[in-house]
């Protein structure tokens, strides 16, 4: 019985110092472009340059905490582009199609709108139209695949 105990035991700390490169799975024959969410961009550009990728026109990784740039992100074959959202009108509906569940969830309850989700990954589908005027007490539905 103690054999089991001491073999999960040894494996979760081997896991925290496992470091696997991106290289490491990376086609030498293919460029590696990874599928990038939309959402906020800072802490995307944050993720992206820890992990060894450019992007053309981040922010290099830097990354101040508390202030967040929202957008989405277009990748081809070799490269990566933010495109920024000025300003969020909170009295409308926003589009958060392509963006995970923390940002999509974020920008929904911070304009009023009560979150219901289904599924995991991204958003591809919202029950409430973007740029529809919010009213108070509305419900959104959000598909993740």
């Amino acid at each position: 019985m103690s054999g089991v105990v001491f073999h999960q035991i040894a494996e979760g700390i081997m896991a925290q110092n496992l470091k696997l490169s991106v290289t490491d799975a990376k086609d030498s024959t293919k460029p590696l472009v990874p599928m990038v969410k939309n959402g906020n961009l800072l802490a995307t550009d944050y993720v992206l340059s820890a992990l060894g990728f450019n992007v053309k026109n981040g922010w290099n990784g830097a990354y101040p905490f508390g202030n967040n740039v929202w957008g989405t992100v277009e990748t081809n074959k070799r490269d990566i582009t933010f495109s920024e959202k000025k300003n969020i009108n909170k009295q409308l509906v926003p589009d958060v199609h392509n963006m995970g569940a923390r940002d999509a969830i974020y920008l929904l309850e911070n304009c009023g709108i009560k979150v219901v989700m289904f599924g995991r990954g991204k958003v591809v589908e919202q029950s409430l139209a973007p740029g529809e005027r919010i009213k108070q007490g509305m419900v959104c539905k959000l598909r993740f695949a």
